[in-house]
């Protein structure tokens, strides 16, 4: 019905379109209906709810392998919980464990300090980065004056947290602007450590098998990608050029 209302040749345009009809299949954004996955997403804490030692204020992101929530601690002050939902995968459960290993060793530096975590829930509760997407900085300083100096200082400080990291031992693997919180003050946060690695958590955990989502891949791993191999542990040169 698309190629004959544009006059096009259907068997060119199913074949352009196969690729990102078959990805949107298995990444779960295209489903059958009246499946499970067809179902509402439900969240495992609702708004009011009571959880390490705090209340829950909004659920921030929710899917399959990992919500986060922001919440207001009974002491004081906010926090971020990031939870594995119920039924989580062994790889889930896994980069939960890498990911508290790798904060703890940072202790916040560059990243969300670790406030507390249960192995059993499985959840984290981070320190709560007041900030913006980093794309988000980046666009609102580009339509103010004197935006290419700032931006150069911006991407400045983004390539210093990193170098900064990996003096900590710590390879990110995961390096995409989603990946990066901005503060009021410009400061630059790195979040989500579930497939990092390098000397820090050595021994701790068996090593991730591959590093970064594809739209950012450095091209060795690209390669490996295109030729249907699983590409290589990310490295620190992978996150910078990243």
């Amino acid at each position: 019905r698309y190629s004959t209302r544009r006059g096009l040749p259907p068997e060119p345009v199913l074949e352009g379109t196969f690729p990102l009809l078959r990805r949107c299949i298995e990444e779960g954004y295209l489903v059958a209906p009246g499946t499970e996955r067809a179902l509402p997403m439900s969240t495992t804490f609702a708004i009011g709810d009571q959880v390490a030692g705090g209340v829950v204020l909004r659920c921030l992101h929710s899917l399959e392998d990992s919500e986060i929530y922001q919440l207001a601690l009974d002491a004081g002050g906010l926090a971020a919980l990031k939870v594995l939902p119920s039924g989580g995968s062994a790889a889930g459960q896994a980069a939960f464990r890498r990911e508290a290993a790798a904060l703890q060793h940072l202790d916040g530096a560059d990243a969300p300090r670790l406030l507390g975590a249960d192995a059993e829930a499985p959840w984290l509760l981070l320190e709560w980065c007041e900030g913006v997407p980093v794309g988000v900085a980046a666009a609102a300083l580009r339509r103010s004056a004197g935006s290419r100096s700032e931006l150069v200082a911006l991407a400045r400080r983004v390539t210093q947290a990193y170098v900064r990291l990996h003096a900590n031992g710590i390879v990110h693997g995961d390096v995409h602007p989603g990946n990066l919180i901005v503060s009021p003050a410009g400061d630059v946060r790195i979040v989500d450590f579930g497939i990092a690695r390098g000397t820090a958590l050595a021994g701790q955990h068996p090593e991730p098998p591959r590093g970064g989502p594809p739209t950012y891949i450095a091209p060795d791993q690209a390669r490996a990608m295109l030729a249907g191999a699983v590409p290589g542990p990310a490295t620190e040169a992978s996150d910078l050029y990243c």
